[in-house]
């Protein structure tokens, strides 16, 4: 069976009147349902930072705890906001590794802050031991739109309102991704997780198609 880099990209439409497209650079793209219908929204990328945590790093080794830093995007909110809860997301796979890459795309809810909000928190202890990558992970299925190269993610349940950002997570737990596709979902958000947080990345090519 050929691979996905070898399919030839074609339009598909994924709803009445609406298509992904051929090509292009995008990669990430969200079928809203707002006031007006369904819309298909592009998903811009946005830089992940490495924020160190020194103060709490210092309490954390006295009780022999590792290091600790969280990676995160600037802002407090995202600037695409979603209207529905039940927006599907569509990724783009291309290149020699698409088969690869298809087992790292992850729908992340976002810890938010006043100034940026957190993706992952990461952290090791103090005799080199195993290195810990937290994220909260949306549970989501996923599969491939036929004869293209376009991964389709759908949220097992409606999303809550909040800040959220699909991510290619690095098989290494010692990697974080250095970009990530964050958006909003409208409503009244809380800070408080609604999602197990869980180590992610260990093994993610086991995830279920």
């Amino acid at each position: 069976m050929a691979g996905l880099h070898s399919q030839v990209p074609k339009l598909a439409e994924i709803a009445p009147g609406i298509t992904l497209p051929a090509d292009g650079d995008e990669t990430v793209f969200a079928l809203d349902a707002g006031p007006e219908g369904a819309a298909l929204k592009h998903i811009k990328p946005h830089e992940v930072i490495g924020v160190s945590h020194a103060g709490t790093n210092f309490l954390r080794s006295m009780v022999y705890a590792g290091p600790h830093m969280s990676f995160e995007v600037d802002g407090p909110h995202a600037q695409t906001v979603l209207a529905s809860a039940k927006t599907v997301f569509f990724v783009r796979l291309s290149g020699e590794d698409a088969e690869i890459m298809r087992n790292r795309v992850h729908l992340l809810w976002l810890q938010p802050g006043k100034k940026r909000r957190e993706i992952t928190d990461f952290s090791t202890n103090v005799f080199g031991g195993q290195h810990t990558r937290n994220v909260d992970e949306v549970p989501s299925s996923t599969e491939m739109v036929p004869d293209t190269n376009w991964l389709k993610v759908t949220p097992k349940d409606p999303l809550l309102p909040g800040e959220f950002a699909v991510a290619f997570l690095p098989k290494d737990v010692n990697q974080q991704p250095s970009t990530v596709y964050d958006f909003s979902v409208s409503g009244n958000a809380s800070t408080t997780n609604p999602y197990a947080s869980a180590p992610a990345g260990a093994n993610p090519d086991t995830k279920t198609p």
